[in-house]
Formats: structure tokens, C-alpha cells, sequence
């Protein structure tokens, strides 16, 4: 486990992802076993950990201004990642990073 800021939040998976020509890579991570490319603009990030639920927090971000990042699905293996021009409302690929913070089960 991994602490935030070293006051106690539980930060289980982090995980830094690069996308060119469709294919996305994870450039850093913790907790992240892999990336799977469902559809233009959704990667399913799956877990190296079981989460107790599915009540946890995700944070995103992406690597363009213009790009909107949010969360489609979640599981106690994996999260749904929706990206999305914010403009236009288009799914894109697009790097992004994502931190998953919670009680693993």
C-alpha cells in the first residue's frame, strides 16, 4: 500500500498510461496489472488487487487539456475508463493517469 501525502489514505492502484496510434501502454504504475482497449476512448484498467468493493474512489486525469476523463464501470478487478473530447463529446484515444484509492478485500 501506498500512502498519500503520508497521512493514510490507502492509494492501491496508480497508473500512468501513454496511447499512440490506438494502443495504450502503461509508462508507470502501481497496482496495475494491465490495460485492456475495449472501444475508441474506453481502457479498462485491471487491478494487481481485489478491492472489498466497489465503493472507492477514482481520480483521473488525461495528458490534453482538451480531454475529458470519467469513470464507466467499476469492479472490485477493474475499472472502465470513459475518454471523451471535451468539445465535441466524440469518444478519443488518449493517454491518461488514474489513481484508485479504498479498502482491498
Amino acid at each position: 500500500m501506498f500512502l498519500l501525502g503520508g497521512i493514510g489514505i490507502p492509494i492501491r492502484v496508480a497508473a500512468c498510461a501513454t496511447q499512440s496510434a490506438g494502443v495504450y501502454t502503461l509508462r508507470e504504475s502501481y497496482g496495475a496489472a494491465s490495460l485492456n482497449k475495449t472501444a475508441t476512448g474506453l481502457v479498462e484498467v485491471l487491478f494487481n488487487v481485489t478491492m472489498a468493493g466497489t465503493n472507492y474512489i477514482v481520480c483521473t486525469g488525461s495528458e490534453s487539456g482538451s480531454v475529458i476523463v470519467t469513470v464507466s464501470t467499476k469492479s472490485t478487478t477493474k475499472v472502465l475508463l470513459d475518454i471523451r473530447n471535451s468539445t465535441t463529446g466524440a469518444n478519443l484515444d488518449n493517454g491518461f493517469n488514474v489513481m484508485i484509492i479504498g479498502a482491498t478485500a
